[in-house]
């Protein structure tokens, strides 16, 4: 599908962008942007990648280097569905702890693949 096509093909760009904001000792902080399809399942039905009915939403955020392993994060993301009559707006602020991978205990700190968990 052709809104399938899209999709993959923003959340890979999306993937990329965020991966060149590594954070070090000496670059603390990095600003996260991103954004991403949101749906309303108004009928009941699974059609997920329905753009009909669905909207892309913003995120941005602060993300502050702690130590190797540790990062904190802070998030605040916005959508608007319009669907069928309904209409609404969402709002969401997320606080966390990112536990990063590549600590050079785990993986290492030079690793071209550097998961983290929140």
């Amino acid at each position: 599908k052709k809104t399938m096509k899209r999709f993959c093909l923003s959340l890979i760009i999306g993937m990329i962008a965020f991966a060149g904001m590594a954070q070090t000792s000496d670059n603390r902080f990095a600003i996260p942007v991103g954004f991403g399809l949101n749906h309303l399942d108004a009928e009941g039905t699974r059609e997920i990648f329905d753009l009909g009915e669905g909207s892309f939403g913003f995120e941005t955020g602060l993300k502050y280097y702690l130590s190797p392993s540790f990062n904190l994060a802070g998030n605040v993301s916005r959508f608007k569905l319009d669907a069928d009559g309904f209409s609404t707006t969402s709002t969401d602020l997320d606080f966390g702890l990112e536990y990063k991978l590549a600590n050079g205990k785990l993986l290492s700190e030079d690793s071209k693949f550097k998961p983290y968990l929140t």
